[in-house]
């Protein structure tokens, strides 16, 4: 049997859409366990300090722990942003936290909630570079919970930290159960 042009054309669309989507299907998979893993670093810790309870440098430990975890996971796998044979991955990597460490110091955050807001919205920059740099979901997530931490830093400044733990860290495990069980 042979295939005119315009049957092998359809097959191989067929083929780049079936690729796609297998693409897309892993990404959202590898992203569910950080997205996951950094929503609940994200709910626990504000809820921590709203709350009060002592001792107060327990919480920051989470984010160390979530460090660690990122870092195995990310190991383990294969993207092309953390794959050591990529230089311009890593290059990427380096220059977005040289720039972040650089704007917190000129910015020089003095409150818990600004050094907390700083923090947030510099990890949200890095989601919107991975947005750009291979699926736009990162990128509106990115704008998204910019947003609503800038909303509780100062529109919602007394219910600041529920406001974080619900908005940020909640935005993060909505994303994380859309990826992993509703995107197509």
């Amino acid at each position: 049997m042979r295939l005119t042009g315009d049957e092998a054309k359809e097959a191989l669309d067929i083929i780049e859409e079936v690729k796609r989507k297998t693409d897309r299907k892993v990404a959202g998979e590898e992203a569910f366990q950080q997205l996951l893993l950094w929503g609940i670093i994200w709910f626990v810790f504000p809820m921590w300090v709203f709350l009060k309870p002592q001792p107060y440098w327990v919480p920051l430990l989470l984010f160390p722990f979530g460090g660690v975890i990122t870092t195995i996971i990310a190991r383990s796998k294969r993207h092309a942003v953390n794959n050591p044979s990529n230089p311009k991955g890593a290059v990427l990597w380096w220059v977005l936290f040289m720039v972040i460490g650089l704007l917190a110091f000129i910015v020089q955050p003095e409150t818990m909630e600004q050094c907390y807001s700083f923090g947030c919205i510099s990890a949200m920059l890095v989601f919107m570079v991975i947005g750009i740099y291979s699926d736009l979901f990162f990128l509106y997530l990115g704008v998204a919970v910019t947003s609503f931490v800038l909303l509780g830093l100062y529109v919602f400044t007394p219910l600041f930290w529920p406001w974080m733990a619900f908005f940020g860290g909640g935005s993060l495990l909505i994303a994380a159960v859309y990826l992993k069980y509703f995107r197509k």
